[in-house]
């Protein structure tokens, strides 16, 4: 025969305040069916408490969602972070992109010519600019074998078209092309710009998430995280998912971050190398 004691064993496991909560519940529970069980005959208990049970409300549940969470279904889970790879995947492309025309960079100033292109009153802003053109064209003519790939060696579906993927794989790429002709003009060496911007590549994908989850990160490794362009591609590519409308507007506004910063730099520092 089990004592009342003992029938019910409550174990902590945590610090939440909720459980103080749950002990009065549970009192309170217990204390009525004791003195139920006290004013009932003996074998009418089990009767009368499916009675009481039925003069209880019936409740019912209601999700109520915030318009600013982000929070997806287990197959879209999967699913974005097979979009996280794929993402990660296009961005060294993109970065190896830019060394090229880093190269052509590197290969005018050892032969004169940016020297020669400066009395025609070429402005350094002008010059880069000029090469930030045949990085975007660089980089939509990767989309295209992206595109050709996506179309006809992919063989599963995402949740998201796949103009939808190409549009913010735009984004990853102008982003991280005119990255890696940023560090170029600051290494003045192709080998050496090859190792940075695969150091930033191999940094960035891990901060931004595009391998695992970092939603239970600390608040420092959150806000280093906010400042990928992975972690703003696979944002974007949730609130897609989710269908919100405001997802081209932070995709175009990630965009032209990632552009000026970079374009301000670049120019920056090809002053100074014009000035070394």
């Amino acid at each position: 025969e089990g004592s009342l004691k003992t029938s019910i064993v409550h174990y902590t496991s945590d610090s939440d305040p909720r459980m103080k909560q749950l002990e009065q519940s549970l009192s309170n529970l217990l204390g009525n069916y004791m003195q139920l069980a006290a004013d009932t005959q003996e074998g009418n208990l089990v009767e009368q408490i499916e009675m009481i049970r039925t003069q209880y409300p019936e409740g019912k549940e209601v999700l109520i969602e915030d318009a600013s969470s982000l929070a997806l279904t287990q197959d879209q889970e999967e699913q974005s972070r097979n979009i996280g790879y794929f993402i990660s995947i296009a961005s060294i492309s993109f970065l190896f992109v830019g060394v090229l025309i880093v190269d052509t960079i590197i290969q005018e100033r050892h032969y004169k010519v940016f020297s020669r292109m400066q009395l025609t009153q070429l402005r350094p802003y002008e010059y880069i600019g000029a090469k930030y053109l045949v990085a975007v064209v660089s980089v939509f003519a990767e989309l295209g074998v992206f595109a050709f790939c996506l179309r006809f060696l992919v063989k599963r579906e995402y949740a998201i078209d796949n103009w939808k993927i190409l549009l913010i794989l735009l984004m990853v790429g102008i982003t991280f092309s005119t990255l890696s002709m940023f560090v170029g003009i600051v290494a003045n060496n192709v080998m050496n710009t090859c190792y940075i911007v695969f150091s930033i590549w191999s940094i960035t994908s891990l901060l931004g998430g595009a391998y695992f989850d970092l939603s239970a990160a600390g608040p420092t490794m959150k806000g280093l995280s906010n400042l990928m362009p992975q972690k703003w591609a696979l944002t974007v590519t949730k609130m897609m998912m989710q269908g919100q409308s405001k997802a081209y507007a932070v995709l175009l506004i990630a965009m032209l971050a990632y552009i000026v910063i970079n374009s301000v730099l670049s120019v920056v520092g090809t002053v100074k190398t014009v000035q070394d």
